[in-house]
């Protein structure tokens, strides 16, 4: 499995792609490519912006969203049994075209679908009731992410439990299934490591893996702005590079914490499949 598809093509590296880990390429292969495109809603929330309502198809990865049906605008007063939320980015654009509002919430207690839902439709409403703007009566794009948690929303990918988008009142609901399915299940031990430690070695392998694009055309001496036809005939030689420093970075990380190779690669899959921050 090469370093691009552990992380989403977060970096690329030209040439032809290695497999690592054969005895689990094909699968770990389709989990990665699955996260890549989950992982886009997430690092271009611009896109939202074009998109009137968040969808997903049937290529969804890990992070498996279902939308809503859409809910008419509604005064506050109509919901009930909402969660506490705290707030924590609440920004306007505004520009001839849209009045845009982007809202970051946390909600860390008593989450279920139907609360969640409350939650941004309530929050909706209330932002649809705003005036006083530049150039539109009230907001015509309004996007909403809740987060179960300061460390999921300040993440290198942010992990929303639930969103919502809307354009000129019309949009949908989107909730992560796999992050819902977590909701009240107690963390166990594995290996003979808490949860929290087994998060920690996630995210420096997976920081190293980052790195490993940038220390191959280093050590090559590749300019990684050139076309990849410049060093089309040097692919080969950067695909063995590629899968020598993975490899240094599995067998350092796995020393570091006292563990094999082969159960670092259990906590990295347990990470994907947990969608843990990053």
């Amino acid at each position: 499995m090469t370093t691009n598809e552990k992380q989403g093509k977060r970096h690329d590296v030209p040439g032809p792609k290695k497999q690592h880990l054969p005895q689990r390429a094909a699968r770990q292969s389709n989990s990665r490519i699955a996260l890549m495109r989950c992982l886009a809603v997430f690092a271009v929330p611009l896109l939202i912006i074009v998109v009137p309502r968040l969808s997903r198809s049937d290529d969804a990865g890990p992070a498996t969203y279902v939308e809503a049906a859409s809910k008419p605008a509604a005064s506050n007063d109509e919901f009930v049994d909402l969660p506490e939320y705290r707030i924590i980015r609440d920004e306007l654009y505004e520009i001839p075209l849209k009045t845009q509002v982007e809202m970051d919430v946390i909600v860390s207690k008593n989450i279920t679908r139907g609360s969640l839902e409350n939650v941004l439709n309530s929050l909706h409403a209330s932002i649809r009731a705003r005036t006083g703007f530049k150039y539109h009566p009230m907001p015509t794009n309004v996007y909403i992410r809740i987060f179960t948690s300061y460390e999921k929303a300040t993440a290198d990918i942010k992990q929303p439990i639930a969103m919502m988008s809307s354009v000129d009142g019309e949009g949908g609901i989107s909730i992560n299934e796999i992050l819902l399915s977590q909701v009240g299940v107690p963390s166990k031990e594995k290996y003979g490591l808490s949860q929290t430690t087994r998060m920690r070695i996630y995210k420096e392998y997976c920081s190293s893996l980052d790195r490993v694009p940038e220390e191959v055309y280093k050590r090559l001496g590749i300019d990684p702005m050139q076309s990849p036809s410049y060093y089309e005939d040097r692919a080969s030689e950067m695909a063995e590079l590629e899968d020598k420093l993975n490899e240094e970075h599995r067998g350092r990380i796995a020393k570091k914490y006292g563990i094999s190779p082969e159960k670092l690669d259990e906590i990295y899959e347990e990470g994907i499949a947990k969608a843990w921050p990053l």
